[in-house]
């Protein structure tokens, strides 16, 4: 459902590389590390649309070896909620000159074409990205190709200029967006300790706010998003 697709936003892990696959709404190449979990809770208001909040729930899961495993539920209201299991894998980790490089599909056990221009079911990628470090500030960037839901090009920026705050700005493929939305999306987000986030964002011209709650299986590690 296009409706559905807006929602898949970033998410931290832990420790070294700890930033999942998203910018606000489109893929980054980045993958939960091996033994973290993020958890997500949204609530997007569509102000373009039916004028009602819907609430959007997601975990993510490294799985090791540069996997990660994603469940996403949206439930807009007076509708059935609508559930995706998303999976990515980064077979070439950032280097010092090169940019991670991986691949993904959204909403994979979908059964549809996998190669289209649907605005709807699984939607394969390739994502590449990389990485600017001044202590404990960055700037990453990054450009997907994908189809489906992720058709053609998209790309975004995550800027963090103090030690917890940060700003992002992305560009969504036409399929991603709801009706009535534009293309691009900017937020601002804060963490509170090592572990927990809040972010607000204008998604297409539509306001959400969403809290984060990272951490590992062990208790160990840092979740706060820095490279």
């Amino acid at each position: 459902m296009r409706t559905a697709a807006l929602a898949l936003l970033l998410a931290p892990g832990a420790a070294a590389p700890a930033r999942a696959a998203r910018f606000i709404a489109v893929p980054w190449a980045g993958t939960v590390p091996s033994g973290h979990y993020s958890l997500w809770q949204f609530g997007l208001y569509e102000q373009k649309g039916n004028k009602h909040w819907r609430s959007l729930n997601r975990l993510d899961l490294g799985l090791g070896g540069g996997a990660e495993f994603g469940a996403f539920t949206i439930s807009p209201k007076g509708k059935q909620p609508d559930s995706w299991i998303n999976l990515q894998w980064q077979p070439v980790p950032e280097g010092e000159f090169l940019p991670a490089l991986s691949v993904g599909v959204w909403d994979a056990l979908r059964k549809a074409p996998l190669f289209s221009s649907r605005t709807a079911g699984p939607s394969p990628f390739l994502a590449a990205g990389k990485t600017f470090k001044k202590g404990s500030r960055y700037a990453k960037i990054g450009l997907d190709l994908g189809a489906n839901r992720l058709d053609g090009l998209s790309g975004g920026l995550d800027v963090r200029f103090l030690k917890g705050t940060g700003a992002m700005l992305e560009f969504q493929p036409r399929n991603l967006r709801l009706p009535g939305t534009d293309a691009w999306d900017a937020a601002l987000y804060q963490w509170f300790g090592p572990h927990a986030r809040v972010r607000v964002s204008r998604m297409g011209g539509n306001p959400m706010i969403d809290g984060l709650f990272a951490w590992s299986f062990g208790g160990a590690g840092r979740s706060d998003g820095r490279p």
